[in-house]
């Protein structure tokens, strides 16, 4: 089966580091996202995958070069956009579509088989969340089939219903491409879906009820870190390096390779570092992500921050809730 990742956006809120990086190239336990994303598509039999991608493109295409076909939009065409462009790649068979920014445990073979079994045109990997409120409102019914999405004119549905949010996973017919104009900006919750649904043909939602998270902002940004810490996800990685019994450190954390850290220095709780990241004396780090290279000088302070690859902070620098690259 064939499969498409979403890796063409800005990344806005993640300014300014994504002026630099492309989200996809976020590192999560010091390997991209994007690479998160690939692993755990391999793992469910998918072989063939393109991912779109427009903002900083070659930094996506020279790091991961081969390992996956690529769609480059000259200028930007949203999510069913984008599908569309990759038309001749993706046609043929129902194909899974996925954000290249969500770090997840979805049963990709499980909502597969739920597709084919409902003989979907589309199918919704949807969850329940504790605040429903702060999502466009999709409801299903008990058997799973979606009778309310936003920007519908639908009555309002006769039977039990259950809110669920969609998780920016998605299986396709290909027949579906056909109602995407090509080469203008288009999309798969705004433009098309609303309208399948309005003829009341069958777009399902598949209930994930595991981990989920995106990287959208830096509060979740780091609690995907938090998270997989604390061992409510795991995800492949090298393991974390050893170092001196008389280091100030408060687990959790993870330490990447040939990392520097003074005796005289306070690290953790809900620290990762990078490759290659010192920490001078008298510093201390808490609650914080720092790339490979990074350096909190002699007195320096950093809390609730993502420091990008080879920053170096000033000696007494604090920095308190702030991405800084």
């Amino acid at each position: 089966m064939k499969a498409m990742i979403l890796a063409a956006g800005f990344g806005k809120r993640l300014q300014p580091i994504t002026n630099k990086i492309p989200k996809p190239l976020f590192p999560v336990m010091n390997q991209p996202i994007l690479g998160h994303t690939l692993q755990m598509l391999q793992l469910h039999g998918f072989s063939k995958i393109i991912a779109n991608v427009h903002h900083l493109p070659s930094a996506i295409t020279d790091h991961f070069g081969t390992r996956v076909q690529y769609s480059v939009e000259k200028e930007i065409l949203g999510t069913a956009g984008g599908i569309k462009k990759a038309e001749d790649f993706l046609k043929g068979e129902p194909f899974l579509v996925i954000n290249g920014d969500i770090l997840t445990s979805i049963d990709l073979t499980e909502a597969v088989r739920f597709h084919k079994s409902r003989n979907a045109l589309i199918t919704l990997v949807v969850r329940e969340d504790p605040n429903p409120e702060k999502y466009p409102a999709i409801e299903i019914d008990g058997g799973g089939r979606i009778v309310r999405f936003p920007k519908t004119n639908l009555p309002d549905p006769t039977s039990n219903t259950k809110r669920v949010m969609f998780t920016g996973a998605q299986i396709i017919d290909p027949s579906v491409l056909d109602r995407i104009p090509p080469d203008i900006f288009y999309g798969t919750t705004e433009d098309v879906y609303p309208k399948i649904l309005e003829e009341s043909l069958p777009v399902y939602g598949y209930l994930h009820k595991g981990y989920w998270n995106d990287i959208g902002n830096r509060e979740d940004y780091l609690k995907a870190h938090w998270d997989i810490l604390d061992g409510q996800h795991s995800i492949e990685r090298p393991p974390s390096e050893t170092l001196s019994t008389d280091l100030q450190i408060t687990q959790p954390i993870y330490i990447g390779k040939n990392c520097q850290i003074s005796s005289k220095a306070k690290v953790g709780p809900y620290v990762v570092l990078g490759d290659n990241c010192v920490v001078e004396d008298y510093a201390e780090v808490k609650n914080s992500v720092c790339w490979n290279n990074s350096q909190v000088s002699e007195k320096g302070k950093v809390s609730g921050s993502v420091l990008g690859f080879d920053y170096k902070t000033e000696p007494g620098q604090t920095i308190d809730d702030q991405l800084v690259c």
